[in-house]
């Protein structure tokens, strides 16, 4: 299904302002594949009674491993 319909727009820019950006120390910012080609990708979030279903799962799976004396 299409989430949006973006139509068509045309833009352009030369720079993009970065300087507001604070970077966690070790961690450098890699603009080389900064682009946009108009395809948006969207990850699936698994709703709430999912992640209750599953950690209901591995309670019953802790509950019904062996236990050592």
């Amino acid at each position: 299904f299409a989430l949006f319909s973006w139509g068509s727009s045309d833009g352009s820019f030369s720079s993009i302002d970065f300087s507001g950006l604070q970077l966690a120390a070790g961690t450098r910012l890699d603009t080389a594949r900064l682009y946009l080609d108009g395809t948006v990708s969207v990850q699936a979030v698994p709703e709430p009674g999912t992640w209750a279903l599953m950690l209901a799962g591995a309670g019953l799976v802790a509950l019904r491993r062996p236990r050592r004396d």
